[in-house]
């Protein structure tokens, strides 16, 4: 698992923390822990809940597992060191565990995601949208930080980073702050669900253009949730537009799929007036977002629509998406999801015709794909590996990269920090197929 800044800090923090900090509720006097601890990571979504959780023993034993829905998976084991269980005694002191209420947070209307701590019988949970951030100026302040600061803690002592640095090499620019336009209209009447952002270089023209489109489970969302795209494209010399789109079910999804063209068609015609190329545009997205960009990518009516030819379109990045191949998937999961698919794509031929693998063919112009997936997520695996297969057989440069570490959600808002491996993976494939 990846460990973030914030985890960092959170670690360095124990490591210098002196050992009258230990609290005798929390460690016995050997330097056990006076109880079993577990940490419990969910996040929901269309395709369910994903996540993990953690279980330390007294005795410093640990085991990682995955979470899907109702199945548990092991992943990972390991022992604690005393020193190390010390730092945990700590870090549940510093943060004051016992005093954390029993429920906390406010739940969405969709894809809650939430923190459970367990200390023997005492037991704290955290709903919210998003993940807590830990505060670095007040880490205790808040209930938020104080289970963040738990959860980063508890990661950065069971799950480490590694020691040896990567070998993907990605081009430094010179940082700058983007130049941003937004709610610029790509369809008329205007209205905001057909808005668009622009954020752009300061300087310099011919930039590549970066279309991206937000997850949501096709119902939902927002094009302002880019998290941190837009300063590291942008730093990147990339230009980002980020779309909105209309909704199931007052739109069909293949109605979705014509507004991401007309989105596509708006970028090609004001590329340049935010110093971008049209001729070299880039789609992504993630969720529903990357079904629609994998859409867009394969079935080019859409852009012949637009009277746009698919070759504009250098080069294609769905990001953890589960319906490439709409009737695999339905097939895949239990009824109630399944029904849920049926309800969003439509009858057995609406839902191939939705699918990118049936419009892949020689030919057309279909660009490369990186295709990113959450490392240990059975469906999206599964439909990536499904895409590359069909797009390699065609002769199209395709690769699947697995984000160890990472859930739905973190693959999406982590995208864009310098020491995300999906990132790398990602900055060194657009550089490939920008190129004049």
């Amino acid at each position: 698992m990846r460990v973030t800044s914030p985890i960092l800090l959170s670690f360095c923090l124990l490591a210098f923390a002196p050992d009258r900090l230990l609290a005798q509720e929390y460690l016995t006097k050997d330097g056990q822990l006076a109880k079993k601890l577990k940490v419990v990571q969910l996040q929901g979504g269309f395709a369910g809940f994903t996540g993990v959780q953690f279980t330390v023993a007294q005795d410093g034993s640990w085991t990682s597992e995955r979470v899907f829905n109702q199945k548990i998976t092991p992943k990972d084991k390991g022992k604690l060191s005393k020193k190390d269980l010390a730092k945990l005694g700590a870090l549940l002191e510093k943060y004051d565990l016992a005093k954390l209420p029993a429920k906390s947070g406010k739940q969405p209307g969709a894809n809650p995601h939430t923190i459970t701590l367990e200390f023997g019988d005492k037991k704290a949970s955290l709903v919210g949208q998003r993940p807590p951030k830990l505060d670095p100026k007040d880490p205790k302040g808040t209930v938020d930080s104080r289970f963040a600061g738990i959860w980063e803690g508890v990661v950065g002592l069971l799950m480490p980073p590694p020691k040896e640095k990567t070998n993907v090499k990605v081009t430094a620019r010179v940082a700058q702050e983007p130049k941003v336009h937004r709610g610029l209209p790509y369809a008329e009447p205007k209205n905001e669900r057909q808005m668009l952002d622009v954020y752009s270089p300061t300087e310099g023209k011919n930039h590549p253009v970066v279309v991206w489109i937000h997850g949501g489970g096709w119902r939902q969302g927002d094009k302002s949730k880019v998290h941190n795209k837009p300063k590291a494209f942008v730093d990147k010399g990339f230009v980002l537009v980020a779309i909105n789109y209309r909704f199931v079910p007052k739109v069909t999804v293949k109605q979705i799929a014509e507004d991401v063209a007309k989105a596509i068609r708006w970028s090609h015609d004001h590329a340049k007036d935010y110093g971008g190329d049209p001729n070299t545009i880039i789609v992504m997205g993630h969720s529903a977002g990357a079904q629609l960009a994998a859409l867009v990518c394969t079935d080019d009516r859409y852009l012949k629509a637009e009277k746009l030819p698919l070759s504009i379109i250098k080069g294609c990045v769905p990001v953890d998406g589960d319906t490439y191949d709409v009737p695999m998937q339905i097939k895949t999961v239990e009824e109630k999801r399944a029904k849920s698919y049926r309800m969003t794509f439509g009858d057995e031929k609406s839902q191939i015709d939705l699918s990118s693998v049936t419009h892949v063919a020689k030919g057309k112009n279909i660009p490369p794909f990186l295709i990113l997936h959450v490392a240990d997520h059975p469906e999206t695996k599964a439909q990536s590996q499904r895409l590359v297969k069909v797009l390699q057989a065609a002769g199209i440069s395709a690769t699947a990269y697995p984000a160890e570490g990472k859930n739905h959600t973190t693959i999406n808002n982590d995208l864009g920090l310098a020491d995300d491996r999906p990132t790398q993976e990602m900055f060194a494939f657009l550089e490939r197929v920008s190129k004049k």
